[in-house]
């Protein structure tokens, strides 16, 4: 699966949302269900260690405002390439325009 930065910034949202709702639960159930306790602690530890693992995964892509960045970089470096190519061109018209023809007197 490929998930945008977008979507892991979405579910990175759910999990700390999810981790808060475990914790308030946990507090409320501690001392009343050992086993409850003990799977909303596992699951606990489990998303953390997800939402870690993701949150790593967005330092390292890139966002959205980066991407449109480098495009602009990229769309102005091809337009200065492309003018320099015109005016190679043009100079190369230029050139050839102006050589004498071998079949025209001089």
């Amino acid at each position: 699966m490929n998930l945008s930065f977008k979507d892991i910034q979405f579910i990175v949202e759910a999990i700390d949302h999810l981790i808060e709702k475990y914790q308030e639960r946990l507090k409320q159930i501690e001392d009343i269900d050992e086993d409850e306790a003990s799977d909303l602690g596992n699951d606990t530890m489990f998303l953390e260690s997800l939402r870690r693992k993701l949150g790593d995964s967005l330092n390292n892509s890139i966002s959205p405002e980066q991407i449109s960045s480098l495009e602009e970089e990229h769309n102005k470096e091809l337009a200065k390439i492309l003018e320099e190519e015109s005016i190679l061109i043009q100079n190369y018209l230029f050139t050839i325009e102006s050589k004498p023809k071998k079949d025209s007197p001089v």
